[in-house]
């Protein structure tokens, strides 16, 4: 019997494997296992494990390792803890395959605990740019330990391929993301109304992580849009928790601080992706820095204020309107969306996402898998 090994280390990346996950606890002749690093289990972060137990999944294993500061010391410390549970995991369940999707720390820590034991892994959304965070260098390199890729556009194959990937490798399948927020069963707005106090699809949903690669702008860029919100007045503004990166603690405490001060703020630690996409779609745009709001919002035909360069790299639909992050081009973004009509494109959806990569991982697991990887010379 073939093993499956999904690795999810945060609420950020469990949504989007959690379709996979489902598709393949339904095949008998596959052990499908999924490990929960221990970001699920923060407390401070939402303690995300408590909505993934409700999902009935088989053959979950817990990280024990939780990182307690967000700081590079502690951070440092987490990566090299996580490494010795992963390897000892693993030794015990020995996977066939190893899943991996993005660019956290954390991945770091499976990535070489699967490359050391020869296992394969197969790693999602490579070849992608986020020049505003230190994401960007883990991306390439657990592209370098990774056998197979499943990139989100044809531009991010011909990255992989640059950094010696093997093209036979490399299949655009599109983003998960993208085709589960454009088949997402959104939730009636009456019950979204209700629940969150919004009133006539008057809101705004933000979402803003730290910079890690310019940590000073990235604290003037929360400082500024946080004096944006309180100049709308008349608005709704729904916060969901940013990710642990480095001073993400310190984000945290200042929204949550902010949103008790201010009547028309609220701070949302995990919405699930069904709410979130719901309160997606009737919102009159998502604020902030995050990768969902370049790749799956404009699936839903929102426009996107992405503020600063921590998504600068990422190719961008005509939906995206860029500020930087200035309280007065806040505005100017916000008046814009308010008065002129936006086009939409679905940059990073393809038609049978899931479906195609679920039928290319039975094909890998199916074959031996040369683990001797030769460097591709790109011309």
């Amino acid at each position: 019997m073939k093993r499956i090994l999904f690795f999810s280390g945060s609420r950020a990346d469990f949504g989007l494997l959690y379709p996979l996950i489902k598709k393949f606890q339904k095949i008998k002749k596959i052990k499908t296992f999924t490990y929960l690093g221990g970001h699920h289990f923060s407390k401070k972060y939402g303690y995300t494990f408590n909505e993934i137990d409700k999902l009935r999944i088989t053959n979950k294993i817990k990280s024990k390792v939780i990182l307690r500061n967000t700081n590079e010391i502690e951070t440092t410390k987490y990566i090299s803890t996580f490494l010795n549970e992963v390897k000892n995991n693993f030794i015990k369940i020995k996977p066939d395959l190893v899943v991996l999707l993005g660019d956290r720390y954390e991945l770091q820590s499976v990535a070489i605990t699967s490359f050391s034991l020869k296992i394969p892994i197969l790693h999602l959304h490579g070849g992608e740019l986020t020049q505003g965070a230190f994401d960007d260098v883990i991306r390439h390199v657990i592209t370098k330990y990774s056998n197979y890729h499943f990139v989100s556009h044809n531009l991010y194959k011909k990255r992989v391929i640059q950094l010696g990937e093997q093209p036979q490798s490399i299949f655009n399948f599109g983003a998960i993301g993208a085709e589960i927020a454009k088949k997402s069963k959104i939730k009636s707005f009456g019950l979204l109304e209700s629940k969150y106090n919004i009133y006539k699809k008057k809101y705004f949903l933000i979402t803003i992580h730290p910079e890690t690669n310019n940590l000073r702008n990235s604290i003037k860029y929360l400082d500024n849009l946080l004096k944006t919100v309180t100049k709308l007045t008349n608005f709704k503004c729904i916060f969901t928790a940013n990710n642990n990166d480095t001073k993400g603690d310190f984000f945290i405490r200042k929204i949550k601080t902010f949103c008790k001060k201010n009547a028309n703020s609220q701070l949302v630690y995990n919405l699930g992706s069904n709410e979130y996409f719901s309160l997606a779609r009737y919102a009159i745009a998502v604020i902030g820095n995050s990768s969902s709001g370049v790749i799956e919002i404009p699936s839903l035909k929102t426009p996107t204020i992405n503020i600063g360069k921590r998504q600068k790299g990422r190719i961008m639909g005509s939906s995206i309107l860029n500020s930087n992050g200035t309280v007065s081009d806040l505005l100017k973004k916000i008046n814009l969306i308010k008065k002129n009509k936006i086009k939409f494109e679905d940059t990073y959806y393809k038609k049978n996402t899931i479906l195609n990569m679920k039928k290319m991982i039975l094909k890998i697991i199916s074959k031996k898998i040369n683990q001797n990887k030769i460097f591709y010379d790109y011309d």
